[in-house]
């Protein structure tokens, strides 16, 4: 996915921790709406820094963009770089999809990698994430 200089600007402000938590939130609030969901996955497609991916996780959950792409799309995309640590996406994915349908469709995809592949342990660990919420029915 290619980024558009709103974008990559919005990027760069989040990724120089110059920022606020509720600066950048403002900031994201200035883009599109159909530009929100992009900047943010940016975040966790194009590297794994844990601090950059909690900030953008938490923007995911506040400004609750919805999200163009499949889940599947998302979760492929995702699962090379993502910092497992960082609960926010998966809960923000729960949020707009449902938790039943990220597990179902994590453990999916993770079938298809190696039991050693970082793809299968992070797309294993979205659906870790969601357990609690499927079994208490959502």
């Amino acid at each position: 996915m290619t980024l558009t200089d709103e974008q990559q600007q919005f990027v760069a402000s989040l990724r120089s921790h110059k920022y606020t938590l509720h600066q950048l939130l403002m900031q994201a609030q200035g883009l599109p709406r159909s530009k929100r969901v992009g900047a943010l996955l940016h975040i966790f497609t194009d590297s794994n820094n844990y601090g950059d991916q909690q900030t953008a996780g938490r923007l995911l959950l506040d400004l609750k963009p919805t999200c163009p792409h499949s889940l599947p799309d998302v979760l492929d995309a995702i699962a090379p770089n993502w910092n497992v640590s960082v609960e926010e996406l998966v809960y923000y994915l729960s949020d707009v999809f449902g938790p039943v349908m990220v597990v179902d469709t994590a453990l999916e995809l993770a079938s298809k990698y190696d039991d050693g592949d970082r793809r299968n342990r992070a797309l294993g660990t979205v659906a870790w994430w969601l357990k609690r919420r499927v079994e208490d029915g959502g």
